[in-house]
């Protein structure tokens, strides 16, 4: 349950601060998977000392779920946008 509230909370912060600096929705969306999703696998390895053997199927599961926020996140910023131009 520790493991889901810091992926939700690293995934929810990039997510913001991506959408806020870049316009483009893609490149924020992108962005915000990635380094999220980076930033959750050395938290993890932080965390438990070795590394997980599991890790690649880890990271392809937090890169889909990280994708998703990020796509949610995005929408009402990618609407305000439309409808401020």
């Amino acid at each position: 349950m520790v493991g889901l509230s810091v992926f939700l909370s690293i995934t929810l912060v990039c997510s913001v601060i991506a959408h806020i600096y870049l316009k483009n929705i893609t490149w924020a969306i992108g962005i915000s998977t990635l380094v999220s999703t980076l930033i959750f696998q050395i938290a993890n390895l932080v965390m438990n000392d070795n590394p997980d053997p599991f890790m690649g199927i880890a990271v392809v599961f937090s890169l889909i779920y990280a994708f998703f926020i990020a796509l949610l996140v995005g929408i009402p910023f990618h609407l305000y946008r439309r409808n401020r131009s």
